[in-house]
């Protein structure tokens, strides 16, 4: 389980927007470009074989234990409802350190809810699996998608 921002716009690279020139004209001028301001919190419960549940944060709220508890039940009936055979299995489940994930409500439901948790390091540069595996993939699609749909 990990989450990522998703901004609505992603602005075009310069490498993107370079473009030939003769040698004695000017480059075009453009502005400024910067993300939107919109984004949205994504919480992406995954395995080796893709995407099990998604969730986006609604604008104006927080992530806390009762948030992170509710997304848990969540997931257990998406499990239930729409891969029954991986409620066969003894899953395992790793989270980072953030305060809501190793609250004594949020562990009480992993344990009620018979997950392994998997241990994750006291400290790390902020590399999990799903930055490198997930969420490169994933915005990358997003600015293919931004591009078909200018």
């Amino acid at each position: 389980m990990d989450e990522t921002w998703l901004h609505h716009f992603t602005p075009k690279s310069n490498q993107q927007l370079s473009e030939w020139t003769a040698h004695d004209e000017l480059a075009p001028k453009r502005g400024k470009t910067q993300q939107s301001a919109g984004k949205v919190m994504a919480s992406v419960f995954w395995d080796a074989y893709g995407i099990i549940f998604i969730d986006y944060l609604e604008k104006e709220r927080t992530i806390n234990s009762d948030y992170y508890i509710a997304l848990l039940d969540r997931l257990k009936d998406e499990i239930a409802e729409e891969q029954p055979h991986l409620k066969k299995k003894n899953l395992l489940l790793h989270q980072d350190n953030a305060p809501c994930h190793k609250s004594v409500k949020t562990m009480a439901k992993i344990h009620e809810l018979g997950y392994e948790l998997l241990s994750h390091p006291p400290y790390s540069a902020d590399l999990p699996p799903s930055d490198y595996f997930l969420f490169s993939d994933l915005k990358r699609m997003l600015r293919w998608e931004e591009i078909f749909v200018e």
